[in-house]
């Protein structure tokens, strides 16, 4: 926009701290939660991510929830599937012990804010996020999240968080 305009003024995305704060987590699941929040436009990037995400659940007995405003479409991937509200949202997500974000790299996903990792730090909630577009922005690998890029670095990353309950209370609270 500035070859046309110099006076141009990026607005970054915002999280109502308000509502999107930590609280102390009184897990009631036994297995690590693996979730993914967010509209059905964006919720096709998860579904074109159900081949490692079967991977994943073949490695390691966890539990993937989605919280969205439709049902997923993850042929072979078992996952909890709650309707978003605007009432639930926070108690929704708060239940997660990792957050997803995956995306394409494609220039509309480019173009996409960081806002699903965003709103999962906001809670202290580790991310897993595309290494594309403002997500390299807001994720600093291995600081205050996880990049990936290939499946083979989506599932190291997630498998080091799911392994590691200090890693993910560290970068929960970065």
């Amino acid at each position: 926009a500035r070859q046309f305009n110099p006076q141009v003024t990026v607005v970054p995305t915002s999280v109502d701290t308000e509502r999107f704060q930590v609280v102390a987590r009184n897990s009631t699941c036994e297995r690590i939660v693996v979730g993914w929040t967010g509209s059905s436009t964006s919720q096709t990037y998860l579904e074109a991510f159900a081949p490692m995400l079967r991977e994943l659940l073949a490695r390691y007995p966890i539990e993937l929830r989605v919280h969205s405003d439709r049902e997923p479409n993850l042929p072979g991937v078992p996952c909890i599937w709650r309707r978003w509200s605007a009432e639930t949202e926070v108690e929704e997500i708060r239940q997660f012990d990792i957050g997803l974000m995956p995306m394409p790299d494609e220039e509309w996903a480019k173009g996409k804010c960081a806002m699903k990792a965003l709103l999962y730090m906001s809670l202290g909630i580790p991310a897993v996020c595309s290494a594309v577009g403002a997500n390299c922005e807001v994720i600093q690998h291995g600081e205050n999240g996880m990049l990936a890029y290939t499946t083979e670095e989506w599932l190291n990353s997630l498998g080091t968080l799911i392994e590691d309950a200090a890693l993910r209370a560290r970068l929960g609270q970065a």
